[in-house]
């Protein structure tokens, strides 16, 4: 079993900030998804990959939880973001 820590991000679509700045410990999948061949939906064995992510407070939590139940990871640290300003007039001063 493998797992990807990362810290969680606000989504484009919404506005909520429950999880923002969390840690999240996503895994992954061992099997490949497969079509089904009579409804054509798309389907998968790995349940556990596909719908279970965990959230911590900190990067360390997240890390021990892993390594207490022999879980191999890695960590993905995002790029810092930059600062994007949206006034109307910056778009003419070039």
């Amino acid at each position: 079993m493998a797992a990807r820590i990362y810290k969680s991000f606000k989504s484009a679509t919404q506005s909520g900030k429950k999880f923002l700045n969390k840690w999240v410990v996503e895994f992954i999948p061992e099997t490949k998804n497969f079509i089904e061949p009579v409804m054509g939906w798309t389907g998968g064995c790995d349940t556990l990959a596909s719908e279970v992510k965990l959230y911590f407070d900190s990067k360390e939590d997240a890390m021990d939880y892993a390594a207490s139940n022999f879980i191999n990871y890695e960590v993905t640290e995002q790029a810092p973001l930059k600062h994007v300003c949206n006034a109307y007039v910056d778009n003419f001063l070039k």
